[in-house]
Protein backbone atom coordinates (compact mmCIF):
# COMPACT_ATOMS: atom_id res chain seq x y z
CA UNK A 1 0.00 0.00 0.00
CA UNK A 2 0.76 3.70 -1.10
CA UNK A 3 0.87 5.12 2.34
CA UNK A 4 1.79 8.81 3.34
CA UNK A 5 4.49 8.30 5.41
CA UNK A 6 6.19 5.06 3.60
CA UNK A 7 10.17 5.66 2.13
CA UNK A 8 9.06 5.59 -1.43
CA UNK A 9 6.95 8.48 -1.37
CA UNK A 10 9.34 10.67 -3.41
CA UNK A 11 9.36 8.35 -6.18
CA UNK A 12 5.58 7.98 -6.16
CA UNK A 13 5.48 11.55 -6.72
CA UNK A 14 7.80 11.40 -9.54
CA UNK A 15 5.71 8.45 -10.92
CA UNK A 16 2.96 10.41 -10.63
CA UNK A 17 4.36 14.00 -12.71
CA UNK A 18 5.42 11.56 -15.38
CA UNK A 19 1.84 10.65 -15.89
CA UNK A 20 1.71 6.99 -13.79
CA UNK A 21 -1.70 6.70 -12.33
CA UNK A 22 -1.33 4.83 -9.03
CA UNK A 23 -4.89 3.03 -7.74
CA UNK A 24 -5.71 1.80 -4.23
CA UNK A 25 -8.04 -0.73 -3.54
CA UNK A 26 -10.17 -0.26 -1.35
CA UNK A 27 -11.33 -3.94 -0.10
CA UNK A 28 -7.54 -3.90 1.03
CA UNK A 29 -7.56 -0.68 2.49
CA UNK A 30 -10.52 -2.33 4.69
CA UNK A 31 -8.96 -5.25 5.50
CA UNK A 32 -5.83 -3.29 6.54
CA UNK A 33 -7.98 -0.89 8.36
CA UNK A 34 -6.70 2.23 6.11
CA UNK A 35 -8.85 5.37 5.56
CA UNK A 36 -7.87 7.75 2.18
CA UNK A 37 -5.92 9.88 4.80
CA UNK A 38 -3.25 7.30 5.46
CA UNK A 39 -2.27 7.48 2.03
CA UNK A 40 -0.02 9.11 -0.35
CA UNK A 41 -2.24 12.02 -1.79
CA UNK A 42 -1.26 10.99 -5.09
CA UNK A 43 -3.29 7.75 -5.00
CA UNK A 44 -6.91 7.39 -6.17
CA UNK A 45 -8.94 4.85 -5.46
CA UNK A 46 -10.50 1.59 -6.92
CA UNK A 47 -13.30 -0.92 -5.29
CA UNK A 48 -11.71 -3.89 -6.18
CA UNK A 49 -7.76 -4.27 -7.47
CA UNK A 50 -8.25 -7.39 -9.23
CA UNK A 51 -11.67 -6.21 -10.67
CA UNK A 52 -9.55 -3.27 -12.03
CA UNK A 53 -6.95 -5.18 -13.59
CA UNK A 54 -9.79 -7.02 -15.34
CA UNK A 55 -11.04 -3.85 -16.98
CA UNK A 56 -7.92 -2.91 -17.94
CA UNK A 57 -6.88 -6.07 -19.89
CA UNK A 58 -10.47 -6.13 -21.21
CA UNK A 59 -9.36 -2.66 -23.04
CA UNK A 60 -6.02 -3.92 -24.20
CA UNK A 61 -3.65 -3.79 -21.13
CA UNK A 62 -0.92 -6.22 -19.80
CA UNK A 63 -0.49 -7.46 -16.55
CA UNK A 64 3.20 -8.46 -15.61
CA UNK A 65 3.75 -10.40 -12.29
CA UNK A 66 7.58 -9.90 -11.23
Amino acid sequence: MLKADATTAARVAEAKADGVTLNACQNTMAGMKLKPEDMNPVVTYVPSGAGEIVKKQHVGYGYFRP
